[in-house]
């Protein structure tokens, strides 16, 4: 009653084959495998994903005892994947002047996971953008959350980022052959 199939290793399913019409004499189905040892099938129709088949379609084939009718289904085994059970943020809050860039630093656990994407995204992009190489861009002051996320989005985090002003200052150069008088300029992040 199925044409093809996707199971995990070690899963089992059963399928289902009727003779018809339902007064023929010989109803005895027979099963049987194109590949025991990855995908095996027994006398009730039952089949046991032992091992995957790399992409490989494996045939089961059900025929009539007498070898007259026969159907087929095509069963693919793949490893079960591990799911994401928590990301890892460097920082769960983050302090940026307006106009400058950060790259945010996320994995995911446990490090076998078999989908590791990740996907960001920002409350409010007038405040803070972000791409998709994990760069973060503080566009004006205010605050905003920086959403990631898994591909399947049922793993997530937040990360508070606040773009403040940047803070002029000058240095002083001491040194006697200073082209510029002295002064020079520089960039920093107030202090709370």
């Amino acid at each position: 009653d199925e044409e093809a199939l996707s199971l995990y290793i070690g899963t089992e399913h059963e399928l289902s084959a009727r003779v018809l019409p339902e007064a023929a004499y010989e109803k005895d189905i027979i099963w049987s495998s194109s590949d025991d040892k990855k995908v095996s099938v027994d006398e009730n129709g039952i089949i046991t994903a032992a091992a995957d088949t790399d992409g490989r379609e494996i045939t089961i084939t059900a025929k009539t005892s007498d070898g007259g009718f026969s159907d087929t289904c095509k069963v693919v085994v793949t490893d079960k994947p591990v799911a994401v059970e928590s990301l890892i943020i460097e920082k769960d809050m983050l302090r940026i002047a307006e106009g400058a860039d950060s790259v945010i630093e996320a994995g995911v656990m446990p490090e076998d996971a078999s989908d590791k994407r990740l996907t960001f995204e920002s409350s409010d992009e007038t405040v803070v953008s972000v791409d998709k190489d994990r760069r973060i861009s503080a566009k004006s002051k205010g605050s905003a959350l920086i959403r990631v996320k898994t591909s399947n989005e049922e793993v997530f985090r937040d990360i508070a980022v606040e773009v403040v002003p940047p803070f002029e200052f000058e240095l002083r150069d001491n040194r006697s052959d200073s082209s510029n008088g002295g002064l020079s300029s520089a960039h920093i992040l107030p202090i709370p």
